[in-house]
This record gives structure tokens, C-alpha cells and sequence, in this order.
């Protein structure tokens, strides 16, 4: 349904889920496969420049392609055919699969070009490709910045992308040594996949077509226990150095919106707000879930700039 501007339904009841995949890409993407619990009906494929890059992934799919493959692909120009043979048979593998997410961290020599080559070959599949990735520390250097910015000037011909900052989770979680720091961040990185998961076929085309409205999308959640939610949750995500509202301009933007008697008033009311500080008038969309009796009302926001 759609109510002042936004559209609303309510989570699927998995009769009839959207196919989805995570394609772990290069090193930061396999440790990511080693590190999480897929969501149930998720399949995993695990892609590396060599085999004991995909080892221990346990993904359903294993696949070694070159550093140089990866490479072309991300730097040729727009086409409707494959450019090499790993696009080609990835393509294949990707048909049977309505979603699938990249996951990679930007500024390494095989991982960040490979989403590039996974976003080709979800194309050559006639599958949606939402990318996944992570941009390095600034203690990182110079270098690995730059071909950060290169990898993801590259993937916005191929794929959409949801960007999280290493940097911030420093901020978050400041005492954790950096391997366990990098293990949250994992966690984090996956958890639109948790969102996703279980969406029906029947509203897969609103949320596909609120994903190609903008090329960079970046998240936050949280969550409430008391009166006036929609102002308290709204007031968080104006704050968060995750979304960074303060100096960017929304295009639009996807809320996850989980807990007991959630409605679709409460869901137009909610928009109504974040609109304010947007200050114009943007396409969202929301996708309620009441199945726990929660008490407190937690929303996830994806956001397009």
C-alpha cells in the first residue's frame, strides 16, 4: 500500500521468499563468509585469487579468478556480453538467484575489483546486485584509499552499493583489539541481508526499484522503549556519523521497522519526520514486522545519497 508518499507492506510470510546469495569477494569477503550465521535460505559463494583465500568459507561455491580478470572486468566499458570467462560462468551461477550481495572491502588488490565483476555478471543474469563493502582505515595510507575510491568509482556501473566506514567502528567499539574490531564489523556489514531475507516475491519489485534511485547507500538502527518513537529514532539517525545527514542530502530511503503492534500509521508518521529533515520530498519505502513481541520499536534505515 502506499500512504503519504511512502509505500508500506509488511514483512512476506515466506511462501514465496526472493532467492538470495552473498558473494564473499577476495579476503575481508571470505572472512566475512568464516565469521557469520547465513540467514536461513541464504546461499553463500565464496570467491578468492587463490584456494587458500576461499578456504574454510564452507560456501555453497567456491571459485578462484584472477586478480587481472577481476581487474578488466571493473575497468571495461558497459556491454551486454561477458568480457572474460569468469564473468561468463559466474553469470551462470548467479541465474537461479533473484538478489545477490558482494560483500568485499574496498582498497585491496582483488576483492574490491571483484565486485565489479560479480556486479557484470548479476547483470549478464538478469539478477539484482547489491554491493556490500567496507572503505579502509585512514591509518591505512594513501595508496589504499586511493584505489578504494578507483574500485568504488568502478562498481557504480555495475551495482548499488551500501558503504560502511572501518573508521567508524573504531569509534564504536574503541577497546577492542582490531581483528575482533574488524569480526563486529563483519557482523554489521551483513546485517541488510538479516533484513532482506524472507522478502516475498510480490514486493521485490518496490524494493528493487527503491535501490536503483541512487548508487550509494549507507545504514544505521536503532531502536526505542517508550513514548514518541518515531521522534526519538528520527533524532538518532539525524545524529549518526554512520548516515552523516548532517552534511549529505537524502535521495531516498528503505526503514526496517520491527516490534510489537507495528502499523501502517505508525510507519507514515515515521516518514512524515525523517521527511522534515530532509527537507524535500524523497521516495521511501517500509517494511513492517510484528512476528516478536518486543517491547521496544527498533528501525533499520538504508539510505540513498
Amino acid at each position: 500500500m502506499s500512504e503519504d508518499g511512502i509505500i508500506i507492506f509488511r514483512k512476506g510470510s515466506g511462501q514465496n521468499p526472493v532467492k538470495m546469495a552473498i558473494v564473499g569477494c577476495g579476503g575481508m569477503g571470505c572472512n566475512t563468509l568464516r565469521s557469520i550465521r547465513v540467514p536461513d535460505g541464504v546461499k553463500t559463494i565464496a570467491i578468492g585469487g587463490n584456494r587458500q583465500e576461499i578456504a574454510g568459507t564452507r560456501a555453497d561455491v567456491e571459485l578462484v579468478i584472477s586478480q587481472d580478470d577481476a581487474m578488466a572486468s571493473a575497468k571495461s566499458k558497459p556491454s551486454r556480453y561477458a568480457s572474460n570467462d569468469a564473468e561468463m560462468e559466474l553469470s551462470y551461477i548467479l541465474k537461479e538467484y533473484d538478489m545477490v550481495f558482494p560483500v568485499a572491502g574496498l582498497g585491496g588488490n582483488t576483492g574490491g575489483w571483484m565486485v565489479s565483476l560479480v556486479g557484470r555478471a548479476a547483470k549478464l543474469a538478469k539478477t539484482t546486485p547489491i554491493a556490500l563493502v567496507t572503505t579502509p582505515l585512514n591509518a591505512e595510507g594513501r595508496e589504499k584509499r586511493h584505489r578504494s575510491t578507483e574500485q568504488l568509482e568502478a562498481l557504480r556501473n555495475w551495482t548499488s552499493a551500501i558503504i560502511f566506514k572501518n573508521d567508524q567502528i573504531l569509534k564504536e567499539v574503541p577497546n577492542l583489539p582490531l581483528e575482533k574490531a574488524f569480526r563486529v564489523m563483519n557482523k554489521v556489514v551483513v546485517a541488510p541481508i538479516d533484513e532482506l531475507s524472507g522478502l516475498d516475491k510480490g514486493n521485490f519489485k518496490d524494493m528493487r526499484g527503491m535501490f536503483r534511485k541512487s548508487h550509494i547507500f549507507r545504514m544505521d538502527a536503532a531502536e526505542w522503549r517508550g513514548d514518541n518513537p518515531t521522534f526519538a529514532i528520527n533524532e538518532e539517525f539525524r545524529r549518526s556519523d554512520w548516515l552523516s545527514l548532517q552534511v549529505l542530502e537524502p535521495k531516498c530511503a528503505i526503514f526496517f521497522i520491527k516490534g510489537f503492534g507495528v502499523n501502517e500509521g505508525l510507519a507514515a508518521e515515521f516518514a512524515e519526520d525523517f521527511a522534515k529533515s530532509a527537507k524535500q520530498e524523497i521516495p521511501m519505502l517500509a517494511c513492517l514486522d510484528d512476528s516478536k513481541a518486543t517491547k521496544e520499536i527498533k528501525v533499520t534505515a538504508i539510505i540513498g545519497l
